[in-house]
Order: structure tokens, then C-alpha cells, then sequence
């Protein structure tokens, strides 16, 4: 399988958005969790955090 072809296939599904969504985290679990989903929610790729 070609590099391209594997990049395609990385994704999270909506049942598994959801299911992070869902899960009971405290503290620091629940603000990563958090900023990670509104990232995912606007699509930030792992370049534009740095900035």
C-alpha cells in the first residue's frame, strides 16, 4: 500500500467523536479532551496549534 493510501485511511468515525464526547473526565483529561474535539469540530490540523 502506497504512503497517500494509508493517510486516507486515518479518521476518526462520528461514533467515535461521540463516545470521546461522552466520556467523564476531570481536570486536565477533560480540557485536552475538550480542545481536542473543538479542534476536530474546525478542523485544525497539528501545524496551526503551534501558532
Amino acid at each position: 500500500m502506497k504512503e497517500i493510501d494509508k493517510r486516507a485511511e486515518i479518521y476518526l468515525t462520528d461514533e467515535e467523536i461521540d463516545a470521546m464526547y461522552d466520556m467523564e473526565l476531570t481536570g486536565e483529561n477533560e480540557i485536552v479532551r475538550d480542545i481536542f474535539l473543538l479542534g476536530y469540530m474546525f478542523t485544525y490540523g497539528t501545524k496551526e496549534w503551534n501558532h
